[in-house]
């Protein structure tokens, strides 16, 4: 890139992934949402300074440039590692938090001319096509009870992401996507909020998202389900607390611990548990 850019999706991801899984769905979301070499994601080892990260992350989270970038985006991705430990770290759970109950539900937007210009994101390179994974598809998912097939509930997953986005208030343009990928051996597969606009290709889209994300890991879909904001761990423990009382709506977010449980924790547990 010349210079800075509008990012167009906001990429939430935890660090300890492989950086080829990283990329790997990046460039599969990129097919599925048909994006263009010009559309930009915002992954914050690239946007923010890791020199001077004060300019960049500061004691309320929603003033942060993590919180900023999705403001200006158009969604966000998880790009889920394998054994789902994105959802226990809480940045991550916070970056959710605002992308399903925050911006899916309408909040206005940050004015462009307010918002710091984000660094140029470097392009991702496109990777070499991979062989199909049907054959490692069997032996990769594990078997699920009679009472609850693979299917159904990463169905159940896709239409809750995808009701969020219905419940959008009507502030906003189009409503917030919410988008999770991950990778599985050579090849990324993700659920999308609603059809990605590969699906629209086809004669049933509905048929055609079914058939791309009926692969999708039925372990990660649990640990989704699972999932508790106020259990989430932090490496820095004053993030944590000033996280949660960010989202509790407390003053000041230093003086006191967060409290256990919360309502607007639920927001975020309801909204992937279904």
């Amino acid at each position: 890139a010349d210079g800075p850019q509008r990012p167009k999706w906001f990429v939430s991801h935890w660090w300890g992934e492989s950086v080829l899984e990283f990329l790997m769905c990046l460039e599969q979301h990129s097919q599925d949402r048909q994006l263009s070499e010009d559309d930009p994601y915002w992954v914050c080892a690239y946007a923010n300074n890791q020199w001077d990260l004060k300019c960049d992350v500061f004691e309320d989270p929603s003033q942060s440039s993590f919180r900023r970038a999705m403001d200006l985006s158009e969604g966000t991705i998880s790009v889920l590692d394998r054994e789902a430990v994105c959802y226990s770290r809480i940045w991550c759970c916070y970056e959710v938090w605002v992308s399903t109950t925050q911006l899916s539900g309408g909040g206005a937007a940050s004015p462009a001319s307010s918002v710091t210009r984000f660094p140029a994101l470097p392009t991702i390179p496109r990777l070499p096509s991979f062989s199909s994974q049907s054959s490692m598809v069997s032996s990769a998912i594990p078997r699920l009870p009679s009472a609850a097939s693979q299917s159904s509930m990463v169905s159940r997953m896709s239409s809750r992401m995808s009701a969020v986005a219905r419940n959008a208030s009507t502030k906003k343009d189009k409503p917030y996507l919410y988008d999770m990928y991950t990778a599985r051996g050579k090849k990324a597969i993700g659920i999308t909020d609603g059809c990605a606009e590969v699906d629209q290709r086809h004669k049933f889209p509905i048929d055609a998202k079914n058939k791309r994300e009926k692969g999708f890991p039925i372990a990660l879909c649990r640990r989704a389900l699972s999932i508790k904001l106020q259990d989430a761990e932090a490496t820095e423990p004053m993030d944590r607390r000033r996280i949660l009382n960010s989202i509790t709506g407390a003053r000041k977010l230093d003086a006191t611990p967060p409290p256990i449980e919360h309502a607007r924790y639920e927001q975020l547990n309801s909204n992937l548990h279904g």
